[in-house]
């Protein structure tokens, strides 16, 4: 007996060493968990004093933030489970038909916790410190046994540069004791607020576009993965009690029943340990689970257990506010239900990890053998560009979505993406062959689908985004199930520009690599111009649009082709080399229809009375779309600017005040030739002004709907006037620059319920004409305004020019067409 007593008394004092030196956040940071943010590199620091004393987590590094902030997971366990995670993770893949590792299957439950993707919703990142330390000090029996068959993969903060952003400005601002009442500038941040990531992005919005560096790095980790379940920490305003699961409808049609009902099973036991507490909480409301680009759905779609968190808080609450109810809502508060959820979600996960396990195999093999949509298989022809086709194959690369070609010519009953109509088409050999038939069959299906199916239409996001549509792909959906296992090979470019120099070099304008040549060239300072009509040398078409560098333009330029080479083949541009500039149809390259390009020199406004995304959407579209220099002016700044050398004004979707100074000064640089870009409500602002031209603004019948509804449906009213976003298929002036490259049709993406009729004075270049297409869902009243009405369009000013684009061509930049549109309003527009 004595020696037992000894046994234990030996085990006791080894746990208190072992553990001993794993210090709590309040023992390690300079302030205690809760009194104070802690900015990132605090954060950091804080994890990696746990690695470095406990054996029950480790650290991966996925990447880091365009500000170079680290982008970290840590993966908590058991020591024994840490010991072969890398056998755990494969024997996982292989069960879901993801990897081919032999080894007996286990119920190992895989719970990843994700901590605010909006950085201003700060608690979600303070609250890791917690969870992540009460689990690995090993202090708590109950949480050990969890570890015993659950790896938590946990990662303290998705968005490192606006948490960041945040957290230094409230320590810049706030007052030693917290100040609650709402009238403290410590509850007003300042434009862009830390939400968003350094290019001013929604990073929620962009699991499936992988457009942002944190969200592609991320991905990589998630797939090598694949968790069974993942939370998404965020915050919401300051008197909105704690919502988890269940979601609210709509819920996608390809969400499971197991995955609705282990979320709810998730949001009882959470509800269990609120009502212990006497916390508010409510579910099954405003958070839908239907846009597939969130961090809930896109987990969901890839077969986990998708769930949102949100904690009343938010960037506006600091460390304390006053809330309607009399109370105050701590920064504490806010750990402290952040931790209960995610503590929730990992015991519910351990508990029924066999169950878990088991339908989790069932999901994919599902997916694998019987994918439920309509379309089973899906056709990009190869014709399309080939740098547009090498995008999309990385795309599907980082979702690890299969493909492949088609074997043989094949005729086929299919929906057509680009006409939007279903018919007979023949599907050819080599052409890329995505089939639903695959692990990620459901996936794909919900990427592809061109109009889903909406069961109720009071939802938070977009309601179309198929992948064609948004990348101006030839391609195809078929009901029909077609087999391949042959590879697919991407066209080669076999251009070869010739050692010496040439009459003329044809520069292709179809893609946006295109238009990232041209810029690169106008930067080099050679000179360019692109033929408005179709022509024809040496026995080749060359469509309007195409820019030609003609050594005439360009004989004193010093090395010009050897310089303009280097840049062709270094970003694998399309170019041709020409001998002669007669034409066997259509005019000689010395003819007027061979329109001369301005180099576009830039500004691009910031100002807080614009969208800070839409904003965003455009400085990254230079950056790292186009590579282009531009230059970011404050509004203050504005009028001196244009006083410049700029040519190009470019102002993202706002309310812009014009007060009478500065539409002075713009008015005067219009007609001295410059060429302003005006995008979805900033549009509003400037059909103000004098001289602007465009057609009337459409106002919806206005009718309230009270009369004719109960009182308890009264948050529907709004649904006639409501335009989440849908794809409206536009006709094009096939014969004006700001069309050129694109074809007879446009696809829109809708996310406003801006509307204008066509310009009397003006270019409609991109219209909805009578015969309304549209996938997705708009409000009834907003939908009978579409015909005829404007989408994209260009008037003279003096000797400069406008575009007008209605809807926000940038979108979150996965909306390529869009970007290929503005490169057009950019580099062939105003010349």
């Amino acid at each position: 007996m004595r020696i037992k007593y000894l046994s234990l008394l030996l085990m006791f004092f080894s746990t208190q060493l072992l553990f001993g030196q794993v210090k709590s956040p309040s023992a390690f940071l300079r302030h205690n968990l809760g009194e104070q943010f802690t900015p990132h590199h605090m954060l950091a620091s804080y994890f990696d004093h746990l690695v470095e004393e406990s054996d029950r987590i480790v650290k991966r590094n996925y990447g880091y933030t365009n500000q170079d902030r680290p982008l970290n997971v840590f993966f908590i366990s058991s020591p024994e489970n840490l010991d072969r995670l890398e056998t755990i993770r494969q024997q996982h893949l292989a069960k879901i038909g993801m990897g081919d590792f032999s080894a007996p299957e286990e119920d190992i439950a895989i719970v990843w916790l994700s901590y605010s993707v909006h950085g201003n919703e700060a608690g979600g990142s303070e609250a890791s410190m917690n969870v992540a330390y009460q689990l690995v000090a090993g202090l708590d029996a109950e949480k050990n046994k969890w570890l015993e068959n659950t790896v938590v993969i946990l990662d303290p903060s998705l968005n490192p540069d606006g948490y960041s952003r945040y957290s230094h400005w409230y320590r810049n601002i706030g007052n030693d004791t917290p100040d609650p009442n709402l009238e403290s500038r410590e509850h007003f941040e300042p434009w862009p607020s830390g939400r968003l990531n350094h290019y001013y992005f929604d990073l929620n919005r962009d699991w499936a576009w992988i457009t942002q560096v944190e969200s592609q790095t991320r991905l990589k980790v998630y797939k090598d993965w694949m968790p069974h379940v993942h939370a998404d920490v965020h915050e919401q305003f300051k008197d909105s009690p704690y919502y988890f699961a269940p979601g609210a409808a709509p819920f996608h049609m390809h969400i499971s029943d197991w995955q609705k009902e282990f979320q709810t099973r998730i949001g009882k036991n959470s509800a269990a340990e609120f009502n212990e507490q006497e916390w508010l909480y409510f579910t099954k409301e405003v958070f839908d689970l239907f846009y597939p680009s969130y961090g809930d759905t896109y987990p969901t779609f890839n077969g986990c257990i998708g769930m949102t968190y949100e904690q009343a808080g938010h960037g506006m609450s600091g460390r304390a506010i006053k809330m309607a109810n009399g109370d105050t809502l701590t920064l504490q508060d806010r750990i402290d239900h952040h931790s209960a959820t995610s503590f929730s979600a990992i015991q519910v996960s351990s508990r029924d990890a066999a169950e878990l396990n088991s339908n989790f195999k069932k999901y994919f093999e599902v997916s694998s053998s019987n994918p439920p949509g309509e379309y089973k298989s899906y056709i990009i022809s190869a014709d399309n560009e080939r740098k547009d086709m090498e995008a999309l194959l990385s795309f599907f690369d980082q979702h690890k979505i299969k493909y492949s070609a088609v074997a043989k010519d094949k005729k086929i009953e299919a929906y057509d993406y680009t006409t939007d109509q279903k018919g007979e088409y023949m599907a050819k050999q080599g052409d890329l062959l995505v089939s639903a038939y695959q692990p990620l069959g459901i996936l794909t299906q919900v990427l592809f689908e061109p109009d889903p199916v909406l069961e109720d239409s009071l939802t938070y996001d977009i309601t179309a985004w198929s992948i064609p549509h948004a990348r101006g792909l030839k391609a195809y959906a078929t009901s029909e199930k077609i087999n391949s296992d042959k590879a697919f090979a991407l066209k080669e470019n076999s251009l070869s520009l010739p050692s010496e120099r040439p009459y003329s070099l044809a520069i292709k304008w179809k893609s946006l690599n295109d238009a990232k040549v041209v810029g690169k060239l106008l930067k080099e300072g050679l000179v360019l111009r692109f033929t408005e009509t179709k022509v024809r040398f040496d026995n080749r078409d060359y469509a309007p649009g195409t820019v030609f560098l003609m050594a005439a333009d360009n004989r004193k330029k010093e090395n010009w082709y050897a310089r303009a080479s280097k840049i062709i083949n270094e970003l694998d541009g399309m170019a041709w080399a020409l001998e002669s500039g007669w034409a066997q149809s259509g005019s000689d390259m010395g003819s007027s229809n061979f329109v001369l390009m301005q180099e576009p020199k830039i500004l691009l406004l910031a100002s807080d009375e614009l969208d800070a995304n839409s904003f965003g959407y455009a400085w990254y579209y230079f950056e790292q779309v186009l590579d282009y220099p531009v230059t970011i002016v404050r509004k203050e700044n504005l009028s001196r600017a244009l006083k410049g050398d700029y040519n190009t004004l470019i102002v993202q979707d706002g309310a812009i005040n014009i007060d009478q100074d500065l539409e002075f000064d713009l008015t005067n640089w219009l007609r001295d030739g410059g060429k302003l870009i005006s995008s979805a409500n900033s549009i509003r602002s400037f059909a103000k002004i004098s001289g602007m031209k465009l057609g009337d603004m459409k106002i919806p019948e206005s009718r309230s709907a009270q009369g004719e509804m109960r009182y308890e449906d009264r948050t529907r009213a709004y649904i006639p006037y409501f335009s989440p976003g849908a794809i409206y298929q536009t006709e094009l002036d096939s014969s004006h620059p700001l069309s050129f490259g694109l074809g007879e049709t446009y696809h829109s993406l809708k996310t406003n319920t801006l509307q204008y009729g066509l310009m009397k004075n003006g270019w409609n270049v991109a219209s909805i004409k009578d015969d309304v297409i549209r996938m997705g869902f708009t409000g009834y009243r907003i939908d009978a305004n579409q015909p005829n009405s404007m989408v994209a369009g260009e008037h003279s000013f003096g000797r400069g020019s406008v575009v007008f684009f209605v809807d926000d061509v940038l979108f979150r930049g996965f909306w390529n067409t869009g970007q290929q549109l503005f490169s057009n309003a950019l580099f062939l527009t105003g010349n």
